[in-house]
């Protein structure tokens, strides 16, 4: 499930929409799905939506607002 930051092993989703503990601004770099982060110490990031998640959230507002 893409925005989930960990899958059940505790491995990192490669395409998570949330960025997981000691990360932020989760980008797509080459549009491959896999998603790259920045460090961060700051924990307001943490679990908060990614660059690629603020992007499909958007994407899904839009299309719920239009149909």
């Amino acid at each position: 499930h893409e925005p989930e930051p960990l899958v059940h092993n505790g491995d990192q989703n490669p395409q998570r929409w949330i960025n997981a503990v000691f990360e932020t601004a989760g980008y797509s770099y080459n549009g491959n799905g896999v998603i790259l982060s920045e460090p961060s110490q700051d924990e307001k990031n943490w679990y908060h939506p990614n660059v690629v998640g603020h992007e499909q959230i958007a994407g899904l507002v839009h299309d719920a607002l239009l149909s």
